[in-house]
């Protein structure tokens, strides 16, 4: 299975061992916590040297020590003894400001070298910048519940202060203005399928922008693939739960205030007259006649520019998935598109702060897992959906339904059939993997401490994906015996590969 990120503190060494081989200790991978804690800010001194990362070396480099990283055990890089959880605890802070400052350090290099970074570059960055939020996210955790006077879950975003949230230090505070933009990760598995859909692995599955009105309210403007493209009041939107959530904002200040009048007085007019854009599931960004959430964007600074300015810098590619059963079910038409992670790397946008729900952190990154190897599934061992009346007749009945003007809540008319018996199926497969995951992963928490690597997860999914098979494979074969009793089947009757004997 393609290599992926470890999603503990051992993560954190994705960011400390991303040195160049110099002589002295820049050189020498860290060995213990006080070690991690230290190489932080000497590491952000070399992050923005050509020493440590350049345009010729950032693949392997970067690729190098990431591989090295995803081998380590869960336990890596936790504290032990009481000395060393003393030790995180004194520095977790400025550790964690440290990491958020190598992520601007990674996005700075990009900016400096966009016209001469290869694709392979810009993914490997992407790649390094994920690995260090998710470490992010880990000393974030473990600071949560070890600290001795623990803060309270903020019930607004982008307050609480740290874990929580963390302001880039450019910034003196955290204000809104048009045009900025809200990059976030929802707590849904349809959150997590949109995640995961493209050729690169992201953390982000919805984009938003702060429009303005004339009298100067500003308001959140997005595309649901429940509603269509709605406004909603931008101290409304921020009691909102997220689980992750970027503040973003365009660094030509009259461009994006051009962009946030553009987009709200189209949204409002077109509601104004009973009507609503549609969502777009085939995510075909340069057609607006239909909409989803990073083609708002997109729409809204085209139109403030007069076509001249193109969101985003780098996109996303379907390749992968884009001739599976999934991607056709789904609608989904574009071959390459404006996926919300894709404005995280956009050099022409600067992150003026981050939140995070951190009760919610293990959840999505579990999420994650099952829909990352469901997806490895379809593409690499040739899984895909059979028949099933239940699924069919609930999908139907659910868009006769809509028709006639019931959950309107819940669907958008022109949502196809296929598209909600696409959902449906993947709620049925996905429930009982995470129902599997979850349990794993607690009853590890709870004995260590400290969560499971996301390589842990993932070997869990693919055991568990073995374990089905198997039980498939000896009803198929047993079925007909007298007194057989069948074994118990969780997914492989309704999603497998098809003509194939084995498991493996």
């Amino acid at each position: 299975m393609k290599k992926l990120i470890t999603l503990s503190v051992a993560t954190l060494m994705a960011s400390c061992s991303m040195m160049p081989p110099h002589q002295g200790s820049l050189g020498r991978k860290p060995q213990s916590v006080y070690e991690f804690i230290d190489y932080i800010p000497l590491l952000n001194e070399r992050v923005r040297s050509n020493d440590f990362l350049s345009v010729d070396s950032c693949v392997p480099f970067i690729k190098k020590y990431t591989d090295y990283v995803y081998e380590k055990p869960s336990d890596f890089y936790f504290p032990k003894s009481e000395s060393e959880k003393s030790y995180f605890l004194e520095k977790g802070e400025d550790s964690l400001k440290g990491l958020f400052q190598l992520r601007m350090g990674l996005r700075d290099f990009i900016k400096n070298n966009q016209s001469q970074v290869s694709r392979e570059c810009v993914d490997a960055v992407k790649n390094a910048i994920r690995y260090t939020r998710f470490a992010e996210d880990s000393l974030a955790e473990w600071l949560y519940a070890n600290s001795e006077t623990p803060s309270k879950v903020p019930t607004e975003l982008f307050t609480g202060g740290l874990p929580h949230t963390i302001l880039n230090p450019k910034y003196d505070k955290i204000d809104y203005r048009p045009g900025d933009l809200l990059l976030m990760r929802g707590q849904s598995f349809v959150s997590a399928m949109i995640a995961r859909i493209g050729d690169g692995d992201a953390q982000f599955s919805h984009l938003g922008i702060i429009g303005q009105d004339a009298k100067g309210k500003m308001y959140v403007v997005e595309a649901l693939i429940e509603t269509g493209m709605i406004y909603t009041p931008l101290d409304e939107f921020l009691k909102k739960e997220e689980a992750r959530i970027v503040l973003l904002r365009q660094v030509d200040a009259e461009l994006g205030k051009k962009a946030a009048r553009k987009i709200f007085d189209y949204v409002y007019n077109v509601r104004a007259k009973g009507k609503v854009v549609p969502y777009d599931f085939a995510m075909i960004d340069d057609d607006h006649s239909e909409m989803f959430c990073s083609e708002v964007i997109r729409f809204a600074y085209k139109e403030a520019s007069n076509g001249e300015y193109q969101v985003p810098a780098f996109r996303t590619s379907f390749s992968r998935l884009i001739d599976s059963d999934f991607m056709g079910g789904m609608g989904i038409k574009a071959r390459e598109t404006f996926a919300p992670a894709d404005i995280d790397l956009d050099p022409r946008f600067e992150v003026i702060a981050e939140f995070r729900t951190i009760p919610k952190l293990r959840k999505i990154r579990m999420q994650d897992s099952v829909l990352t190897s469901v997806f490895h599934w379809i593409e690499k061992e040739q899984y895909e959906f059979k028949f099933n009346l239940s699924t069919k007749l609930k999908s139907n009945g659910a868009w006769i339904a809509r028709q006639l003007g019931f959950a309107k809540d819940k669907m958008q008319k022109h949502m196809k059939p296929s598209t909600i018996e696409t959902i449906l199926k993947f709620q049925m497969l996905t429930k009982p993997l995470e129902e599997n995951v979850f349990k794993l992963e607690n009853d590890f928490y709870t004995e260590h401490g400290h969560s499971l690597t996301f390589k842990d997860l993932l070997r869990a999914n693919e055991e568990f994906r073995l374990n089905d098979c198997e039980a498939y494979k000896i009803n198929q074969k047993s079925m007909n015996e007298e007194g057989y009793v069948p074994v118990k089947v969780k997914f492989h009757q309704d999603f497998r590969a098809p003509r194939k004997e084995g498991c493996q």
